[in-house]
């Protein structure tokens, strides 16, 4: 049986495969590749999640310990809140969700509420 031949694909080199299966010339390898992979996962998503959590500790800091208030949007805009970032969205109530915050329309006004 000829022994098989495959090119790591982290560090582009060939290696004589020791199991069927194999794609990485060595445990080193298959590591670094994986980590790497991980780390451009985190920095794509890093902007979104700091952006989210600055609008949760906007809203933590809007509430303090009352569980709901109204405000408007431009109050909201003025503390740097922005709305393109949330975590959900309940359509049947219309409100969008910031971890454990809702927020909705309340006429010209915007209604943030503590979820329980």
């Amino acid at each position: 049986m000829k022994p098989e031949v495959a090119t790591d694909p982290y560090t582009k080199e060939t290696f004589v495969k020791r199991r069927s299966n194999q794609r990485f010339a060595t445990l080193k390898t298959k590591n670094a590749f994986h980590n790497e992979n991980a780390r451009l996962q985190r920095q794509k998503i890093s902007a979104i999640q700091s952006s989210l959590l600055k609008n949760r500790k906007i809203l933590k800091k809007m509430l303090g310990d009352k569980d709901e208030i109204v405000v408007s949007q431009d109050f909201l805009l003025g503390a740097e809140f922005d709305f393109r970032f949330y975590t959900g969205t309940d359509k049947e109530r219309s409100m969008f969700l910031i971890y454990e915050f809702e927020i909705s329309k309340a006429g010209d006004k915007m209604k943030i509420k503590r979820r329980k």
